[in-house]
């Protein structure tokens, strides 16, 4: 319904008492007014009904209050002109050098940089009284300065007694200059903006902002940007001074362009924007950079206006890159992998010895749908630990070496390509295929030479594998495992290598997210879930137990040595590697001397990340063939694969993410043995923590007892630490956003909608557009729109 006609049935009801007091609204308004409230105001909606006729009445007031502020808010056809918004900082004349240097430090290297680069905060500078100030409230208050002291010995020394009419205030400072004293006069009249706090009765602000009463700083809401950390900056200043000369330069550009970015053409489908109920982008730059209003509370239901607009902005432009780099990938050539899925199924399960699940089953039919393509293929698998995502890469690899061509898989860590070896080398040497080992471990010379020749029908090694001078024969399928993501430059490293064909992608993941949540974040793959564990997989079981209690640590002891009499394993698993002066955390390197002193007639090992990749290996290796315990860091977390391991010891586990405890108990109870996790605290640590970092702990732990589906967690992980940390990605740059909040379930949800809707815009989306995405996600210009 349009926005007037909502206008007009509230006015009516307004205009008649009678009608207001019988006329049930609550539902109507919530159908229609979503897009176009705030939302305090959108849940008082759902009671509207049931309030009293006054309170009734200043609700639809509210509501009409709120709507006259955006009479121009439906979005209109735009008929401003493409204007060119690329303009380098380096080539406006108007800026000095400072402010040039500072803005280029900042990675603010050109117009549309410092149009998209918005205020964290705004200061409430619009002139208020101290009586209608509230405690806690930050204002600008119009005073007249009473008194002026200096007291070296006080916490602030320096103090302004100054006044309101007959209400007092009390200004103080830090000032270590007592000649600060003659800066200020009684009878002068000046502005504070400031927090105003209270005590027995005396109100003061400390460190308050002072105005004088001309001053253009005052009666406005001044926006505030960000500093973040930088050490680029080489300049010898504070960091008001920094702010100061950053907010100069961005203030000159945008008056110097003032007429570009409010006349900036909209780059977003109009179709889009009537949908969501978005606000066009230069009324959104004007409500951003140059908030004009008289009130704040009107600035601030236009202000989460403007946030809308630009959050769905940037996931529409996120969605709209990554569905570019999907078609980009598909408009390259491959070899079609022809396959049988039946006949590889059985292959793979009298090979195995056992039966795949149905989601193992799937996920091998869409994979060979996929191979059968001269497009190539570029599909994530994701499953949760102990689902069998090596077995259906394993289907994938012989597929592919049935039709004459080789395999890539890459590995992380080089003890994880080691695991990769031995079980691929186990399996596929039976059937007469030969499989090899690049890392930087091995001899690569006579290797690379039987790459080449085709020799080596399947290669295993760490991500550098790409990057050396190694080519194939013809390279079929790449398995990446963990998921690292694949940019531009390495997909040109692999058409390189195999003559211009870029070989079929399988990415595999062990973090397993709901389908929604992945398509949002990874929407240049397919998907394929395992979300089905084998039969012979038992969950494992999970206890909380106190480190510095004896009972706890003797019920441990003594289900280790039950274990290890069954001929069993035990992983213990510390999360630092040496003594932190700052952090009292037990580290593997010490407290392995006295798990060997527990277990003076069984054999201990040690593993942590300061072994090169040989020692790692090594050790790895004597475990599983004659030790009984490892103390290890967390170098163990993904992919090691001991089935006779039945036993995990996580110590001081609320150091550990939920994701990265679920990969570390997923190395017990892989070969079909009861596995059993304990994850350990200290209970001082538990208690003298903030309350809601107790919480928090308390939380994660509760979780891990009571669950062992790994969706489930990885969801939880999600809620508390985001994506970038769960999968990963938070070095990357690839989710680094401005607006969109990935630990936000409903940003999440949002994510994945626009994405499905981004086709049915395909007509809509401008060159502008294209070009901004580009911009973003591709400055490599592996796409290019003019």
């Amino acid at each position: 319904m349009e926005i007037n006609q909502i206008k007009d049935i509230i006015k009516d009801l307004l205009s008649d008492e009678a009608k207001l007091s019988r006329t049930k609204i609550s539902q109507f308004l919530i159908q229609n007014l979503k897009p176009y409230i705030s939302k305090e105001l959108y849940e008082l909606l759902k009671y509207v009904d049931d309030v009293t006729i006054p309170k009734r009445k200043s609700i639809l007031e509210t509501v009409m209050e709120e709507l006259s502020l955006q009479d121009d808010f439906k979005p209109k056809v735009s008929s401003k002109k493409v204007i060119n918004l690329n303009i380098s900082i380096s080539d406006m004349d108007f800026l000095n050098k400072k402010q040039k240097h500072i803005l280029l430090s900042y990675n603010l290297n050109t117009l549309i940089d410092v149009l998209w680069y918005f205020p964290y905060i705004y200061e409430n500078r619009i002139l208020t009284t101290l009586r209608s100030l509230k405690t806690e409230e930050t204002g600008a208050i119009s005073l007249e300065i009473e008194k002026v002291s200096y007291e070296p010995s006080e916490k602030y020394p320096l103090s302004i007694l100054a006044k309101e009419n007959k209400d007092y205030i009390h200004l103080k400072f830090k000032s270590k200059d007592n000649s600060s004293v003659n800066w200020y006069k009684k009878g002068q009249k000046i502005v504070a903006y400031g927090r105003l706090k209270e005590f027995r009765g005396q109100k003061y602000m400390v460190h308050p902002k002072i105005f004088s009463e001309n001053s253009k700083e005052i009666n406005i809401i001044k926006p505030i940007y960000p500093l973040g950390r930088n050490t680029q900056l080489d300049m010898d200043a504070s960091t008001s001074k920094k702010r100061k000369l950053l907010e100069e330069a961005i203030e000159l550009i945008l008056n110097y362009y003032k007429s570009y970015w409010q006349n900036v053409e909209e780059i977003l489908p109009k179709s889009f924007l009537e949908k969501h109920g978005l606000i066009e982008l230069s009324l959104a730059f004007n409500i951003m950079h140059k908030p004009q209003f008289k009130d704040f509370k009107s600035f601030d239901i236009m202000l989460q206006k403007a946030k809308k607009r630009f959050l769905y902005e940037e996931i529409f432009i996120f969605e709209l890159a990554m569905l570019k780099r999907r078609a980009q990938i598909k408009s390259l050539n491959s070899v079609p992998i022809q396959a049988d899925k039946d006949n590889i199924i059985k292959e793979i399960e009298s090979h195995m010895g056992f039966s795949l699940t149905n989601a193992q089953k799937r996920a091998i039919e869409e994979i060979s749908i996929d191979m059968n393509s001269s497009k190539p293929m570029s599909r994530l698998l994701q499953g949760d630990v102990g689902s069998g995502k090596t077995a259906v890469a394993m289907a994938c690899s012989l597929a592919c070496l049935k039709n004459n061509m080789q395999v890539a898989l890459m590995a992380p860590t080089e003890i994880l390509a080691n695991q990769h070896f031995k079980s691929f080398k186990n399996f596929f040497e039976k059937l007469g295929y030969n499989i090899g080992l690049l890392t930087s471990s091995t001899s690569k010379t006579d290797a690379k030479k039987l790459i080449s020749m085709g020799v080596i029908n399947i290669v295993i090694g760490t991500h550098a594998l790409i990057q050396e001078d190694v080519t194939f024969k013809e390279l079929g399928l790449v398995i990446v495992d963990e998921q690292h993501r694949f940019g531009v430059a390495q997909r040109q490293a692999l058409l390189q290598k195999n003559h211009n064909i870029l070989p079929h992608m399988l990415y595999m993941s062990a973090t397993p997210i709901p389908r929604t949540i992945a398509m949002g974040i990874f929407g240049d793959m397919d998907i394929s879930v395992l979300d089905e564990m084998p039969s012979n997989r038992k969950p494992v079981k999970t206890y909380v137990i106190y480190q510095d209690d004896p009972k706890d640590m003797d019920i441990l002891i003594k289900h280790i040595n039950k274990e290890l009499s069954k001929g069993r394993k035990i992983y213990i698993v510390y999360p630092l590697i040496e003594e932190s002066e700052k952090i009292d955390l037990k580290a593997a390197t010490m407290e392995y001397e006295k798990w060997k002193d527990i277990f003076k007639d069984k054999k201990v090992l040690l593993l942590h990340g300061k072994m090169n990749d040989a020692e790692k290996s090594k050790v790895m290796e004597e475990f599983k063939e004659n030790a009984d315990i490892l103390v290890s860091t967390t170098v163990i977390e993904v992919g090691i694969d001991v089935p006779t391991a039945s036993t995990i010891v996580i110590e001081d586990a609320h150091r550990f993410g939920l994701s990265q405890l679920h990969q570390l108990r997923g190395r017990v109870g892989r070969g079909g043995l009861e596995g059993y996790c304990f994850l350990t605290v200290q209970s001082d640590m538990v208690k003298s923590q903030k309350p809601l970092e107790q919480s928090d702990t308390l939380k994660r732990l509760k979780i891990m007892v009571k669950t062992n589906n790994g969706f489930e967690i990885s969801m939880e992980d999600f809620k508390m630490r985001g994506p970038g940390d769960v999968l990963g990605l938070s070095q990357s740059g690839f989710l680094q956003f401005n607006n969109v909040d990935l630990k936000n379930q409903e940003h999440l949800v949002l994510m994945s909608n626009i994405r499905e809707e981004i086709p049915s815009y395909k007509k809509e989306v401008s060159k502008s557009l294209g070009f901004l995405t580009d911009l973003r996600y591709f400055k490599n210009k592996d796409i290019s729109i003019a």
